[in-house]
């Protein structure tokens, strides 16, 4: 029985990083397309921000975005850029 609690946690595990790489992956799409700021998923992000790895899932959206080399080498507008930003940090705060 112990054996079958512990696939079912593994599974959790699998469920839940998978549902957090495609959340930071339509972040990274939304980004680079410049997609009005209602369309991206806020609330999603939002209610995986309540874990105790906030964090590790902020950083990866900014390594996936601003921090992106693609960003680097043709970035959208500071404008665009500084309005993300500012919706990432009024999320955690």
């Amino acid at each position: 029985m112990n054996n079958t609690n512990s696939v079912e946690v593994n599974e959790q595990k699998a469920t839940r990083h998978k549902r957090r790489k495609e959340l930071i992956n339509e972040f990274q799409v939304n980004f680079f397309t410049m997609r009005p700021f209602s369309t991206f998923p806020w609330d999603s992000l939002e209610n995986e921000a309540r874990s105790s790895e906030t964090s590790e899932i902020l950083e990866n959206i900014l390594h996936k975005t601003c921090l992106n080399p693609i960003c680097q080498k043709s970035p959208p507008s500071l404008k665009y850029r500084r309005r993300f930003l500012m919706e990432l940090v009024k999320l955690v705060s």
